[in-house]
């Protein structure tokens, strides 16, 4: 028996402060650049779960939304670029 399935979701990435973004491939092709979006602390709640270290932090994650299909070998690797000199951590 033969399943292919479907899938639509959003895609996207988990990144702490420091953190640029997650791109995720399939087979070799760009399927989502997921770029962090920093806010100066006084902009920010803090019930987001950031410390009270002042400075910037990520307030949001650009996600990807598609449907995609996958199937059996389908082959996926993820690349997660920080720069703490641009967003110290």
């Amino acid at each position: 028996m033969k399943i292919t399935l479907v899938l639509t979701h959003f895609k996207g990435g988990h990144l702490h402060d420091g953190g640029v973004n997650v791109v995720i491939f399939k087979n070799g092709q760009l399927l989502c650049d997921s770029k962090a979006n920093y806010k100066t602390e006084d902009s920010m709640s803090m019930e987001a779960g950031h410390s009270s270290a002042a400075g910037r932090h990520i307030s949001t994650i650009d996600g990807c939304a598609s449907s995609d299909t996958v199937k059996a070998g389908d082959k996926f690797h993820i690349v997660v670029k920080y720069d703490f000199e641009r967003y110290p951590g």
